[in-house]
């Protein structure tokens, strides 16, 4: 796995210098990322992707801790909360996109009901969602499916502080929402921050449920690239692959980022949880 991963990314790194076999060193040029940078879609594309990538984690990580927390204080056993959160993740994305297209779309099931109800006079009231300029949909197609993931991720830290530590709080009269401050949280936030940061760098390189719920223009970055590829300027296939490596440099920096500043954090959650734990 290690192999096809990094002989996967040495490979476009090679070729978004324009280079190929057997790679010629001395060919190596930085003119197809001089070319995407200065491209008038490069920043409206690198905008809308990390808006993107942002809104949808950040949704995924508030909606999965809730769901999560939730389960963990009304179940006395977690295998069967697993089991259900494991249920989406063997949906596929784009199946995902489609669901929650025929759902919130302007013609979808719950603008059906609402017109149904009286709530709407007509259909065409119901906020358009999807295929707008700020990645709302597609931000909405990636929480969708990364929220079951998020929760799946969290659940087991809640069950046991709530279990453990949280147990003897209540029978000691700490109200529900101390104990979430000063033993849940503290408990879960490690693995709260490591699935948003999971979330992001995912969001960050989606294709399908952008292509499927976005705009033709501004892209995403994948969605751009592809059409690169795929076109009919040969330059295009070594502009690809630029953008491949910048998509690939921003999530390396992202996780650098986090956690640099996850380690100095580390100390302060600990001493958090040491103080609540006494």
């Amino acid at each position: 796995m290690s192999l096809l991963f990094w002989g996967g990314i040495f490979v476009v790194f090679m070729r978004s210098l324009g280079m190929t076999p057997p790679y010629a060193f001395a060919d190596a040029t930085l003119r197809f990322y001089e070319t995407v940078s200065r491209d008038e879609s490069f920043a409206a594309s690198f905008v809308l992707t990390a808006r993107v990538a942002a809104m949808s984690s950040l949704a995924a990580g508030l909606l999965g801790s809730m769901i999560a927390l939730l389960a963990s204080l009304s179940t006395r056993s977690g295998w069967g909360i697993r089991l259900v959160l494991n249920l989406p993740l063997f949906t596929p994305y784009i199946v995902a996109a489609q669901a929650i297209v025929l759902l919130l779309s302007q013609s979808g099931l719950l603008s059906r009901i609402f017109y149904g109800t009286g709530i709407l006079s007509d259909m065409m009231e119901f906020p358009t969602l999807f295929y707008d300029e700020l990645g709302l949909g597609a931000s909405l197609g990636l929480a969708f499916k990364e929220t079951p993931f998020v929760a799946l991720m969290v659940f087991p830290y809640f069950l046991a502080s709530h279990r453990t530590y949280g147990s003897v709080a209540k029978t000691l009269g700490v109200g529900l929402w101390l104990r979430l401050v000063k033993i849940y949280l503290p408990a879960a936030m490690p693995a709260i921050a490591i699935s948003v940061l999971i979330c992001f760098t995912y969001g960050f390189t989606a294709f399908e449920v952008p292509r499927m719920l976005g705009r033709t223009y501004p892209q995403v970055l994948s969605s751009w690239s592809y059409d690169l590829y795929m076109g009919s300027d040969p330059e295009g296939r070594s502009l690809a692959p630029a953008i491949g490596m910048v998509i690939v440099s921003v999530n390396a920096i992202s996780a650098y980022v986090f956690f640099c500043i996850f380690r100095r954090l580390h100390k302060r959650l600990a001493i958090t949880r040491a103080g609540s734990l006494a």
